[in-house]
């Protein structure tokens, strides 16, 4: 999930050409509702993003049993852990500070698949 489509498109591209099937969100609500049709296998997040944030929409995922901590990964220029962030029990390797090298972020994708 991603409000920034220069972003949004420059992962996809990324994470398709490492082989990785890849459903893309404008948004925490457009994610929200697309995950709840192709239960994915991880979910990348922004945080501050439009109609509904990162922090909301894991939420909610997490509620509908879609996603768990060790299934998503923030990708945030706000990479401090804030308040929210530690009240729904995620760590500090659940969020990737931008701007990130992006052997770096398939290294963490790879690992949390493999969880």
């Amino acid at each position: 999930m991603e409000d920034h489509f220069v972003v949004r498109d420059t992962l996809q591209e990324i994470l398709e050409d490492a082989g990785y099937d890849v459903m893309v969100a404008e948004d925490g609500m457009d994610g929200v509702d697309k995950a709840r049709i192709f239960k994915p296998d991880l979910v990348l997040s922004d945080i501050m993003m439009p109609r509904m944030n990162g922090f909301q929409a894991f939420k909610e995922l997490r509620k509908e049993g879609l996603v768990d901590n060790k299934h998503i990964l923030f990708l945030s220029a706000f990479a401090d852990a804030s308040e929210e962030y530690i009240e729904l029990g995620l760590l500090k390797e659940d969020i990737m500070a931008k701007p990130f090298q992006i052997a770096e972020l398939l290294s963490s994708i790879e690992k949390r698949l493999n969880q």
